[in-house]
């Protein structure tokens, strides 16, 4: 399959300037409803004229872009987003160049004369501006570079070539930067000067994004100018210097970003830059590797699964860790109490009468069952695609207290710091991705072993949780109890039977025998081999992204995982003996990899469930979507490893038939 008709459908096969339609289409369309809800609230507020109202519009565009960028088929790389391993110095250099430039231009304009130095500005009021200011120059800064220096410009480029796409995408950027001022100052020659400087500074980030395959660096020079400008002029340290015959070459209308010598400067950053450019060429950016590298996925705060879990339950997992959080997990800590106090007083109506509500039986349910990274989700997009199952949705799981009714106050908030891509393999995911209940009920109670990704410190005291008779008797109802209640928000509105994919239900069987006799369960497994070196993955690029402490090197995750995955598949098979017919099924992953459609119709015909016409099509095209997906190349594993595998893993080799010669199709797909 080539290249071109891999991406021959979706919005990947939208032309550029159509693509980028649909965003300001998108950003104006958000911005007028916007607009007019205030009007008839009867708020005084104004799109342009408001920091709220511009604030709204920046929003409003990056919700749009990362739409887009979701349902795009093209590598994140291809437009700068792609953080290596030496992101920190990237973004160090980047910092001290940047602020830099700015305070020498400043230094500058203090030591001609045109700018007043004021010394009594240093007081408490101003120095909490200055960490406000460093707190938000990075991010905003990422979230300026991820637009116009990142997903516009390829777009750009694509479209029309490099020069035009460094200069469309900087008018854009200036655009962006002066919304709200008053049309009379744009027009006029101080205007001119500012949209100019702009649209330099822009083209610059730009060509520096090119040379360097990445949006990193340029953000880091964009955050040092935001903060030295913003720390010398918001809280008053330097003030111009009335009729200075150099003050009108430093700055124009109160803003040292339209002084004719920035802007000369500038431009000759832009000819230095785009010479090195011509000479060095664009470097290889590795499309196969992860766009994010697994140190920075430590630093990123927003992508704890469970941040919208309620604050009681936060405090109390806090406190069972001693508050032993690392350094480099701050700043994610202080997110997730900041995002589970809010939501935790938005859910507390949903939390008193929703018990009112829903006390509907649920429908018998199909589960999903088999090991982490065995191909539980691959099977779970798939039968999701059919209409006659209710299915748990991302919105719903990252805040089970509120997926019925108070949800949508805060979910898409969240939905806009998701990655687009799953941290561990890149499977693209969104707000109605399908998705596995055992977030919902690590969200509603403490008896998940997912707790133990956060903490893996204590990783013990949530490994118990995988087993069903490790669990008292108390602990047995108040998990029976938080999954019912969520199944029933899951069903409310379509009560058909819930599609559900947790791995550590494989060794739940038991349990969810009690609560609906008559469930079935599709059992899906991979060569051990592979699963083992997935997991070994999993652990290092997924993990890495939601916990608050670093695990201990002897006794984590990886080192328990083949003891669990024994364990695992002997409590499946023990409790499957005893089953009624057509209530268990299974397939193994590089069949249904080989022949989704007859593997699927064969589990269908093995349950006794109904393979409808709309649910033929549907998959159809949804295969097609995903035909380009390539997942991760792992190393072969050491001798050493390999002994281990066939040690717990021996007895599944023979029964699920992986035992062949090197040379069948089942050995080299492991």
């Amino acid at each position: 399959m080539t290249e071109q008709r891999k991406r021959s459908s979706g919005v990947a096969a939208w032309s550029p300037w159509t693509r980028l339609g649909v965003w300001i289409g998108c950003t104006t369309i958000i911005g007028l409803c916007a607009q007019g809800a205030w009007e008839l609230s009867g708020a005084d507020l104004s799109l342009l004229e408001s920091s709220l109202g511009r604030s709204v519009l920046v929003v409003a565009a990056l919700a749009s872009l990362l739409g887009l960028m979701t349902a795009d088929r093209h590598p994140l790389a291809e437009y700068g987003v792609f953080v290596g391993p030496d992101w920190i110095r990237s973004v160090r250099r980047g910092l001290l160049v940047g602020a830099a430039f700015f305070a020498l231009y400043h230094f500058a304009g203090w030591w001609s004369g045109a700018f007043r130095w004021t010394s009594e500005a240093l007081s408490g009021r101003t120095l909490t501006a200055m960490g406000e200011i460093l707190i938000t120059a990075i991010p905003m800064a990422a979230c300026q570079q991820l637009i116009f220096s990142g997903y516009l410009l390829g777009l750009l480029r694509a479209a029309a070539g490099r020069p035009i796409a460094l200069l469309g995408s900087g008018v854009l950027f200036a655009a962006a930067s002066v919304l709200g001022k008053r049309s009379d100052a744009l027009w006029s020659a101080d205007g001119g000067w500012l949209f100019a400087n702009l649209t330099l500074l822009a083209v610059l980030l730009g060509v520096l994004r090119l040379q360097t395959g990445s949006i990193v660096f340029p953000t880091g020079i964009l955050a040092g100018g935001l903060i030295i400008r913003r720390a010398v002029w918001k809280t008053h340290l330097l003030t111009p210097v009335e009729g200075h015959p150099w003050g009108e070459w430093f700055q124009r209308a109160a803003d040292t970003r339209s002084g004719p010598l920035l802007g000369g400067l500038l431009l000759a950053g832009v000819a230095v830059a785009w010479w090195r450019l011509l000479r060095t060429g664009e470097p290889d950016v590795p499309r196969e590797s992860p766009a994010l590298d697994a140190s920075f996925k430590k630093f990123l705060p927003f992508s704890n699964m469970l941040a919208l879990a309620p604050l009681d339950l936060w405090l109390a997992r806090l406190r069972e860790a001693r508050w032993h959080i690392e350094p480099i997990y701050w700043l994610r800590l202080v997110w997730v109490l900041g995002a589970s106090a809010l939501n935790t007083l938005l859910t507390l109506p949903e939390r008193w009468l929703a018990p009112l509500l829903l006390r509907h039986r649920v429908p018998d349910p199909v589960l999903i069952v088999g090991v982490h990274r065995s191909g539980t989700t691959h099977l779970h997009n798939l039968l999701a695609l059919d209409p006659q199952f209710s299915v748990p949705r991302n919105f719903q799981v990252l805040n089970p207290w509120g997926a019925l009714l108070t949800g949508w106050l805060i979910t898409p908030l969240l939905g806009l710091f998701m990655s687009l891509r799953r941290p561990m393999d890149a499977v693209r995911v969104h707000l109605f991705s399908p998705q596995e209940e055992e977030f919902a009920v690590a969200g509603m109670t403490r008896l998940s072993p997912y707790w133990g990704f956060l903490f893996p410190r204590q990783i013990d005291r949530f490994d118990r949780c995988i087993y069903w008779d490790a669990l008292t008797p108390a602990e047995q109802r108040e998990w029976e109890s938080c999954l019912l209640h969520f199944l029933r928000k899951v069903t409310f509105w379509r009560r058909r039977p819930p599609l559900l994919k947790s791995p550590y239900n494989t060794a739940r069987v038991t349990a969810f025998q009690r609560l609906f006799p008559r469930a079935r369960f599709i059992h899906i497994c991979r060569h051990p081999q592979a699963t083992y070196l997935s997991n070994r993955h999993f652990a290092t690029e997924g993990l890495v992204a939601f916990q608050m402490q670093d695990p201990d090197p002897q006794d984590n995750y990886v080192t328990r995982f083949l003891d669990h995955y024994r364990r695992q598949e002997d409590a499946f098979y023990g409790a499957a003996a005893a089953l009624p017919p057509q209530s268990v099924a299974e397939v193994r992953y590089e069949a249904l990899t080989a022949d989704p459609l007859g593997e699927v119709r064969r589990l269908y015909a093995e349950l006794g469930l109904e393979y409808s016409p709309r649910f033929d099509r549907r998959l159809r095209r949804y295969l097609e979507t995903v035909a380009d997906y390539t997942g991760n190349k792992h190393p072969r594993p050491t001798p050493e490893v390999s002994v281990e595998i066939e040690r717990h893993m021996g007895v599944y080799l023979d029964r699920w038939g992986y035992r062949t010669t090197p040379t069948s199709p089942a050995a080299r797909a492991a």
